[in-house]
């Protein structure tokens, strides 16, 4: 039987809310589930939908079309994982973790200018879902590698649950520049524009998903070993470096968050203040 979500420490969102305290009970949340009976991600991806989509939204065709699709992706990646070699980093938990940072994110954008774009809210969903679908674990060599594999697979999967040509290119231009070659880039195209929910913010708030639980001081660090795990089998050469303080500080220094909800949830002044102690114990 499966366990069920404990919405008491699972994204306990309320009417007044200490955001990095929902964060870390969130991420804490997971991996308790991950260490002992792990919840499944059709259910994170569940309770996310649930907590940012209204059901009357739900109703909506193109809306209806991305979210069955995303369960079933979810689905897909749930049945799969056990069956084959799961990578250390690019896992179940990481996106969960995505999702789950993308929905606190959203949580906040919603407390902060009271409406959200059920549309663009699911695709957001749909492409946390799935950035990482298939992921053969390690690095790109050339730009978009693993994200192009990916989409590959994902056309397959919209033979049988299709959505709309539109949603399609909108989710293989967000997959792409999930590229960490390209996030400098994408944050560079919002700079000194009014946050709103489109294609270059969405670009913008899927990379803070992305890579928020790995800035987080209290889970981060665990993710920067199990990255130079990952990428110890896969034979690269940074594994050694990845895992240790100096290149814990060096991912930090170069993560970028531009959206309102994360100057709310403080995570720059985390970072900071990590990026200090790392210079402390370095030194």
């Amino acid at each position: 039987m499966l366990a069920s979500i404990d919405r008491s420490k699972y994204l306990p969102i309320e009417e007044l809310n200490h955001w990095p305290g929902i964060l870390d009970s969130s991420l804490g949340f997971l991996r308790n589930s991950w260490r002992t009976q792990w919840i499944g991600l059709p259910e994170i991806l569940k309770t996310c939908i649930s907590e940012l989509i209204s059901l009357e939204d739900q109703s909506s065709q193109p809306i209806k079309e991305l979210l069955e699709c995303a369960r079933q992706i979810a689905q897909n990646i749930e049945k799969f994982a056990p069956l084959s070699w799961e990578p250390s980093y690019h896992n179940r938990l990481h996106i969960s973790d995505a999702l789950t940072g993308l929905t606190v994110l959203m949580a906040i954008e919603r407390e902060r200018s009271g409406v959200l774009d059920a549309y663009w809210m699911s695709l957001l969903i749909f492409t946390v879902t799935a950035h990482d679908y298939l992921h053969p674990g390690g690095s790109n060599t050339v730009e978009f590698e693993i994200e192009n594999k990916t989409l590959e697979a994902l056309d397959a999967i919209w033979a049988y649950f299709p959505i709309n040509e539109q949603s399609k290119a909108y989710i293989r231009h967000l997959i792409r520049h999930t590229d960490p070659m390209f996030v400098k880039q994408n944050h560079d195209l919002i700079k000194n524009q009014k946050f709103e929910l489109n294609l270059n913010w969405s670009t913008v708030l899927i990379n803070e998903s992305d890579v928020l639980a790995s800035c987080s001081k209290k889970f981060g660090f665990d993710l920067s070993r199990q990255l130079a795990e990952e990428w110890r089998i896969k034979d690269l050469p940074l594994h050694s470096q990845v895992g240790t303080e100096q290149g814990r500080k060096i991912f930090l220094q170069s993560a970028i968050f531009s959206s309102p909800a994360s100057h709310i949830l403080k995570i720059d002044q985390s970072i900071q203040e990590e990026i200090q102690s790392l210079n402390s114990s370095i030194e």
